[in-house]
């Protein structure tokens, strides 16, 4: 029995450091797991941190789309009203062309820059509201440049003509002289 109970101490004594040895790693182990544990927490965090500025980063991307979008549209619309006023300037230089060659512009009185006047009655631009400011004045400035090319070609041309007496067809026909009241003849 002695040898039983030498036999099962010394096989004790060999296998009590293999079991500490064994215990301290596995306590390593845990410290180990608890770590990660924590670095798992800490990342979690992390990435729920990064979701929801991402999710920010995702609302702030579709609102600027929004605004984008807006202001592309209003940039359209803007193009599409400066090819309309350009359309309108052209139609309405040609009708100003075709009512001073229909008017006899010899026999009736002509400012050929009606423009500063037109400043004098609506007042400065400062004085003014703003609108299509661009347009309006490339629109006048249009509409100067034609009046002097007319305005200069006129003057430069026209030679003291011989004053006619109106009859009642030039008065029809001429809608600016029609009118002022007609004079009596005697």
């Amino acid at each position: 029995m002695t040898e039983e109970v030498e036999a099962e101490e010394k096989y004790y004594q060999e296998k009590i450091p293999l079991l500490e040895a064994r215990n301290r790693q596995l306590e390593m182990m845990l410290v180990d797991q608890q770590e990660l544990q924590k670095d798992l927490e800490q990342t979690e965090n992390r990435l729920r941190a990064c979701e929801s500025q991402l999710d920010e980063a995702r609302k702030t991307e579709l609102k600027l789309k929004d605004e984008l979008k807006g202001a592309r549209e209003s940039v359209n619309t803007l193009k599409k009203t400066k090819h309309d006023l350009k359309n309108k300037v052209a139609i309405l230089e040609k009708e100003l062309r075709d009512v001073r060659g229909t008017a006899n512009i010899g026999s009736t009185p002509f400012n050929p820059k009606p423009r500063s006047l037109a400043v004098d009655q609506r007042g400065l631009k400062s004085n003014r509201p703003t609108g299509f400011c661009a347009v309006q004045s490339a629109a006048a400035k249009a509409l100067t440049s034609l009046e002097d090319r007319n305005g200069s070609t006129n003057v430069i041309s026209r030679q003291p003509g011989l004053k006619r007496r109106l009859n009642q067809n030039d008065l029809d026909d001429n809608q600016r002289l029609s009118l002022f009241p007609k004079k009596k003849s005697l």
